[in-house]
């Protein structure tokens, strides 16, 4: 089902009809105001949620509902549905120094962009290690697509000439879609002639 659903049903009474104040909504175990319109014998009522539900959220709905008799006749209708399925991990892309890059500045940024087009990505949850260090990076963006961006500095390039990199991030869904780790490593230009005289 969208994740835009707007639930929707009728409840009729063809005796004494349709008592519409004993009319009770629940959704995820929770009380709702569902709209309610009389056509005919019928009552009519749709619910519209504030937000679109999350991605592979399973809604429960309960209704309740009572006819006009002296003696009312009390019933219950209870029914669930699936939002629709994200089933697909954020990726990265754009990566720079780019992957087995080589002769590479040991000042340069690195930067990439996390992406997913469904539920969208969790900024809290990229991570990212280099040299198996985790550090603090900077983020632009929203989440379809976050640019992620970290400037090394010297003590943390220290001693390798190689430097390795590591991407971590979830999406929104529920549950989330965890990115299997995106390792890659780089190699580093190092200035290894000596001042000479003349």
């Amino acid at each position: 089902v969208a994740r835009e659903v707007e639930i929707r049903g009728r409840i009729r009474d063809d005796l004494t009809g349709v008592d519409s104040a004993a009319v009770r909504f629940e959704m995820n175990g929770r009380a709702q105001t569902p709209v309610l319109r009389r056509e005919g014998k019928d009552f009519a009522f749709t619910f519209k949620p504030l937000a679109p539900f999350a991605f592979n959220e399973t809604v429960a709905v309960r209704l309740i509902y009572a006819d006009q008799a002296r003696v009312k006749n009390i019933d219950t209708t209870e029914y669930s549905f699936a939002i629709v399925q994200d089933r697909q991990a954020p990726f990265v892309t754009a990566h720079s120094p780019a992957r087995s890059a080589s002769n590479v500045p040991p000042k340069m940024a690195i930067t990439f962009e996390v992406r997913d087009e469904l539920a969208g990505v969790d900024s809290a949850s990229i991570k990212l290690r280099v040299n198996g260090k985790q550090v603090a990076r900077v983020l632009t963006g929203n989440a379809v697509a976050y640019g992620v961006s970290f400037k090394p500095d010297e003590a943390l390039l220290a001693g390798s000439d190689t430097v390795q990199v590591e991407i971590l991030a979830s999406d929104l869904a529920a549950p989330p879609n965890a990115m299997r780790p995106d390792i890659y490593n780089y190699t580093l230009s190092r200035d290894r002639v000596p001042p000479f005289t003349s």
